[in-house]
């Protein structure tokens, strides 16, 4: 909400970046579409990082997460600081207008998409922190299964992504709040929340091998089996849960 505030637009929803994209190129606004075009790219270069520091989304507590994290955060900090001092006074809306690339909105593009792709590995593709569109669909589809043929077993789904629904609506509410109050400082409270997350994992990667073997011993346990079987895997186990679809 806060880079909504600061640019008039959201940069966490693609399907509507290439929307708004396509609409000014038809109305002859090619540098605007070109920002717009630029923010997708930086997105997509966030994820393309996530992917390279954490591999393929079994979670394994000794990949580089904290170091995302890390850059995210400094990306965002960065990003805060060029506008309060170099952007200072400027409406950013209307540069955005007229087409002028401003290199702090496609930095946070960039971050919101390390941020996506970290979680995302770490899920299985289950969680999204950046919009919502994929979990409200999954969610509709849930239901719909459940009443038309009476399908139960991804039914437990719905107790993650309801929370995430909450918790999403309640970070619009106070990312408005943080704007209203803060304005461009507002960045700097994702900013500090990425940092933190960055530092609880760095200590964690300190804890010695054994106390954490069984999360991170090499095997297949990992949410990437939650996001395709019916029930939670039980981590106690001894047998690895494979996906036979891959």
């Amino acid at each position: 909400m806060a880079v909504t505030g600061l640019y008039k637009h959201a940069i966490t929803h693609l399907s509507g970046l290439v929307t708004s994209a396509a609409v000014n190129l038809v109305n002859n606004k090619v540098s605007t579409a070109l920002v717009l075009i630029g923010d997708v790219f930086a997105w997509a270069a966030g994820t393309f990082l996530s992917a390279i520091l954490t591999g393929n989304n079994k979670y394994h507590l000794g990949r580089h997460y904290g170091l995302g994290f890390a850059i995210n955060s400094a990306v965002l900090f960065g990003s805060s600081i060029f506008l309060i001092y170099y952007h200072a006074g400027d409406d950013m809306n209307a540069l955005y207008q007229r087409g002028i690339p401003d290199f702090s909105e496609w930095a946070v593009a960039f971050a919101c998409g390390v941020q996506n792709g970290l979680t995302s590995n770490y899920s299985g593709n289950l969680f999204r922190t950046t919009h919502a569109t994929g979990m409200w669909n999954d969610t509709a589809m849930l239901v719909g299964h459940y009443l038309r043929w009476g399908e139960t077993k991804d039914l437990w789904r719905i107790k993650i992504f309801f929370p995430l629904f909450v918790s999403f609506f309640i970070g619009g509410l106070l990312g408005t709040v943080a704007w209203n109050v803060m304005q461009r400082w507002a960045l700097f409270i994702p900013a500090s929340y990425s940092a933190l997350f960055a530092i609880a994992i760095f200590v964690l990667r300190q804890i010695p091998e054994r106390d954490y073997e069984k999360i991170d011993d090499g095997s297949d346990y990992s949410l990437e089996s939650v996001s395709y079987a019916g029930t939670p895997p039980s981590y106690g186990s001894t047998t690895p849960t494979h996906d036979h679809r891959q």
